[in-house]
């Protein structure tokens, strides 16, 4: 499924803030509710799979950052550099 950039980018960011969210309503409910575990459930849910989310992409972009580019044509080009003659 494809997401349009600014959706896709700021979606751990919505997801971290939906979590607080819940687990804040965990708070001002109070322990004795009986949606609490599913509340504190699905805002520690929300947080980890943002923070999972960060981290693949933070990995990802690091990788392909080292990579580097394929050829010296590329990386002259990458660069904005005149090539010597």
């Amino acid at each position: 499924m494809w997401l349009p950039t600014p959706i896709y980018e700021r979606l751990p960011h919505v997801l971290l803030l939906v979590g607080l969210v819940f687990m804040s309503t965990v708070m001002y409910l109070g322990i004795d509710h009986p949606q609490t575990p599913i509340y504190f459930g699905a805002g520690f849910f929300c947080c980890l799979w943002s923070l999972v989310i960060f981290e693949l992409r933070l990995r990802n972009r690091k990788r392909i950052r080292s990579s580097g580019p394929a050829n010296a044509a590329d990386a002259e080009s990458d660069h904005d550099s005149k090539p010597s003659t």
